[in-house]
């Protein structure tokens, strides 16, 4: 009989890349390319879900702000559930959906984490979700508080380490994740100015969360330090007052249409531009501008910050409303603000 000459069965292991190997260069990819390597093969998937690569992913990986991505986050009563959309792309692309309470809202987004709070209980734990894996973590419920109250997620570069923090004036309360000590409280650290946070979405810019308060001041958190500061809003000139003669209007129409502003004639919220603080300020009742001011870092000797007003637009009818503001901005391409 004629011997059949049998081939060399191909060593499987040596074309796979070594573990060590595989996890450098996984660690220089952005969290929605690690996820999708999970499918690769089980040598991947392995990696990319051990609990050591993802500190060392998270404290080496930097996002350049040019890879920034904007989101957008839909809730549903039924199903209680909160969704993820990627709006970079000309439609929007689904990422995850992620079992969220109704009784929750957003309280702010820190390196891309959506933290999620009770919207009347202060008491209640908060819940971080993570909208590349669709993962979520509830956090430690936080001791009572019979006041209301301003939670926001910040981020430390110099420790790399992800704190949540508590606002009721006049306490600050901290947790840092992962921290088996629980909530602290800053019973000596009293906000300056504590008559009133507005409830507007906290930004984190550069170690920093940055908030606005009921006195025309903005409330800077350092986030590594723990220490709050209050900064003046920028000097603002009011507009000239509508001709109301030229509109056509009856002096007792012109108080229906443009009642006084009850409150400052103007309004502000903050947000990321470029890596930089900006603050969006228009006026109420019958301004027609709207003024984007970019705050340099805060000194840290207390002198007042530098503004620059980087944009300005005309608005052709009043505004009625100082709720009239813009919730966030980007800016698409270099080109667009959006």
């Amino acid at each position: 009989m004629r011997h059949r000459r049998r081939l060399p069965v191909p060593d499987r292991s040596s074309r796979e890349i070594p573990s060590e190997m595989l996890q450098e260069i996984l660690a220089k990819l952005p969290a929605k390319d690690v996820a999708r390597s999970c499918g690769v093969s089980r040598q991947w998937r392995g990696v990319a879900s051990d609990p050591a690569f993802r500190s060392l992913h998270a404290a080496s990986y930097v996002a350049p702000w040019a890879d920034a991505q904007v989101l957008l986050i839909a809730q549903t009563h039924e199903p209680e559930e909160a969704s993820v959309y990627s709006m970079s792309s000309c439609k929007p692309m689904a990422m995850c959906s992620v079992a969220i309470p109704v009784e929750y809202s957003l309280a702010n987004v820190c390196n891309g984490l959506l933290c999620f709070v009770h919207r009347d209980e202060a008491g209640e734990p908060a819940v971080v979700c993570n909208p590349v894996t669709g993962e979520t973590l509830a956090l430690p419920r936080p001791p009572p508080l019979p006041t209301d109250c301003i939670f926001a997620l910040g981020f430390s570069p110099p420790t790399r380490e992800y704190k949540l923090f508590r606002l009721s004036p006049p306490f600050v309360d901290v947790y840092t994740l992962g921290d088996a000590g629980g909530w602290r409280q800053h019973t000596d650290l009293s906000l300056p100015h504590p008559d009133e946070i507005m409830d507007w979405p906290p930004q984190l810019i550069d170690g920093k969360l940055y908030l606005l308060t009921g006195d025309d001041r903005v409330l800077v958190v350092d986030v590594s330090t723990e220490t709050c500061r209050t900064y003046h809003y920028p000097e603002h000139r009011a507009l000239p007052p509508l001709n109301y003669e030229l509109l056509g209007l009856e002096h007792e129409a012109m108080h229906l249409l443009y009642p006084p502003p009850v409150r400052r004639p103007f309004a502000m919220h903050p947000f990321e531009l470029d890596g930089q603080p900006c603050f969006a300020m228009h006026a109420t009742g019958i301004a027609r501008g709207v003024h984007f001011w970019v705050m340099s870092p805060p000194p840290e000797d207390g002198r007042r910050p530098q503004w620059d007003l980087r944009y300005s637009f005309e608005i052709d009818r009043p505004l009625l409303s100082h709720h009239y503001a813009p919730p966030s901005a980007w800016v698409n391409d270099g080109e667009m603000l959006c």
